[in-house]
């Protein structure tokens, strides 16, 4: 039998955060642990200390981009057998999305098409 785990991506900007705070700490306390992709793009370098107190537990850090391939081999060679993938990585600039669309558009499809067969080996590493 596995830990349970859940992993959030883009786990410590302002949606991030309060995920992990708001929906993960229901999932802390019932033993789920919350492993955190994050860039620091758009998060305060103090979030996840303000997570680890509101929640009375530690939350696993990977600080990296989600797009970079040999990142996430690294992380997931330390982190198996999710239950659940949370994906929120995204550019957030509203004054920037208008002018760089292509750029917005590029970035969710990347990062989705990232997260998708994470989660699907995940899900099918947890069955076995």
């Amino acid at each position: 039998m596995h830990d349970h785990k859940i992993l959030v991506t883009c786990g410590l900007g302002y949606i991030g955060a309060h995920v992990c705070v708001n929906v993960c700490v229901k999932l802390l306390e019932s033993n789920f642990n919350v492993v955190v992709i994050d860039n620091f793009s758009n998060s305060s370098r103090d979030t996840p200390d303000k997570i680890n107190t509101i929640t009375g537990r530690t939350i696993t850090l990977y600080k990296g981009d989600f797009c970079d391939v040999a990142f996430l081999r690294k992380v997931f060679q330390n982190e198996t057998h999710f239950s659940c993938v949370v994906h929120l990585a995204a550019l957030v600039l509203m004054h920037e999305s208008l002018s760089d669309p292509v750029k917005y558009y590029e970035c969710k499809l990347t990062t989705s098409c990232m997260a998708c067969p994470i989660a699907a080996i995940q899900f099918l590493a947890c069955l076995m």
